[in-house]
């Protein structure tokens, strides 16, 4: 029993070692999401705007379509989030930026035909992740521009990621719900127009 346990405690140190630039970039942008608010330009109307249209998703989003926007899925997920408590968008947001981590490292690491990246190259990879002014994502509010945005990126690189994965034959664990977050990921980025575009080009050249 003993071995058993010691055996399952090293096997989640190694897991823990191994995957240590993912915890740290979780950690260190959940930290000052927690200190973000919803109180800058266009968040204060979509916080706002689910109780004015009577808790009607349907209702929003069909008068968005007609006079704003095509992108119904993302203006769902703002009013959504806006009307949710700010600490499951904190969390979502952070995780997001996770995986627009883990995807742009899939690709980084098929591109250059490495299967386990050394340490040197996984710490000049997150350092050049985080060189990106965070700041930027709250232009039009924290909310707002990072579902738009930071949510979009990364449901598109995340789609990317398994698209060339299975062009080039890599072996991917099959399962239902990483099929269903891949329908899920490509329905939300290919609603952000450009992204949409750029999707159609790579399935045609692929």
């Amino acid at each position: 029993m003993k071995n058993v346990l010691c055996r399952k405690t090293e096997e989640n140190i190694d897991l823990i070692k191994r995957n240590i630039d993912y915890l740290f970039i979780f950690l260190l942008y959940l930290l000052p999401h927690l200190f973000m608010h919803f109180n800058r330009w266009d968040d204060i109307l979509y916080t706002t705007y689910f109780e004015s249209y009577n808790y009607n998703l349907f209702s929003f989003i069909s008068r968005q379509y007609q006079f704003w926007t095509s992108r119904v899925v993302i203006e769902a997920a703002v009013i959504l989030f806006g009307w949710l408590p700010s600490i499951v968008w904190k969390v979502v947001d952070t995780l997001m930026i996770v995986l627009l981590y883990h995807s742009l490292s899939g690709i980084i690491k098929l591109l250059l035909g490495k299967r386990e990246p050394d340490k040197k190259f996984r710490l000049c990879q997150m350092l050049l992740f985080l060189s990106f002014p965070y700041a930027l994502m709250a232009t039009a509010g924290w909310l707002t521009t990072t579902i738009n945005w930071t949510w979009m990126l990364a449901s598109f690189v995340y789609s990317i990621k398994i698209l060339l994965y299975s062009v080039n034959g890599m072996s991917q664990r099959k399962s239902v719900i990483r099929n269903i977050l891949f329908g899920m990921a490509c329905i939300y980025a290919t609603n952000f127009d450009v992204a949409a575009i750029i999707m159609f080009v790579l399935l045609v050249i692929i």
